[in-house]
């Protein structure tokens, strides 16, 4: 690393505030720990802060998970849809997101996070409704809103929840299994599987 990088990225960390140094805390030690067994002092003391900054800006240990779902959930971004005017942009979007969506899933950070949702449903169902809500209905509509784009330049059979059935499609039992700890990466060809869904879903008009 060059002197000018060390230099700016010390100054970077200089200025965040409690708030980020915090976030950032929580996300690593509920990512090592579970939130369950990790303490408001754990995440202060990590954080370079206090107890009482956490209550400040997140209200409770609660409504810090919340921020770092939040925070997750973002980091999968696949950008704005392109109007789709042919088959071809049609499957291009669609496998595309497909990949986009799998590779994210393939992380392990993705899918140890998807251990903590878990962990935590019954004991705070309305964090983990927030993270359903957010990242499985969110893409379920998303995805739906590219098939109602480009149905009609394909042979494909308007279906009620498309989008859903599709992603169910994508996804398969794998993710489940990493999630349990069965296997270590659910996709290790994205693009392939994404484009093999596609074709298996709809058929070029003729």
């Amino acid at each position: 690393m060059m002197k000018d990088d060390l230099f700016n990225g010390m100054m970077d960390n200089r200025q965040k505030t409690k708030a980020d140094r915090t976030l950032e805390a929580a996300r690593k030690l509920f990512f090592e720990k579970g939130f369950v067994a990790t303490s408001n002092r754990e995440v202060a003391q990590a954080a370079r802060t206090s107890k009482a900054a956490i209550y400040d800006h997140f209200g409770s240990m609660e409504g810090l998970l919340e921020a770092v779902i939040t925070a997750e959930i973002e980091r999968f971004d696949p950008g704005p849809t392109r109007e789709i005017k042919s088959f071809d942009e049609f499957r291009e979007t669609l496998v595309s997101f497909g990949t986009g969506m799998l590779a994210f899933l393939d992380l392990s950070e993705t899918i140890r996070f998807s251990k903590i949702m878990h962990e935590q449903s019954r004991t705070h169902p309305k964090v983990t409704r927030l993270y359903f809500e957010a990242s499985y209905v969110a893409t379920a509509n998303r995805v739906q809103a590219i098939i109602d784009a480009g149905l009609s330049f394909s042979n494909g059979k308007a279906i009620s929840n498309a989008g859903e059935r599709y992603i169910s499609m994508l996804k398969g039992h794998r993710y489940e299994m990493a999630v349990l700890g069965l296997i270590h990466q659910p996709y290790p060809e994205p693009e392939l599987t994404s484009a093999e869904c596609f074709d298996a879903w709809f058929a070029e008009r003729k």
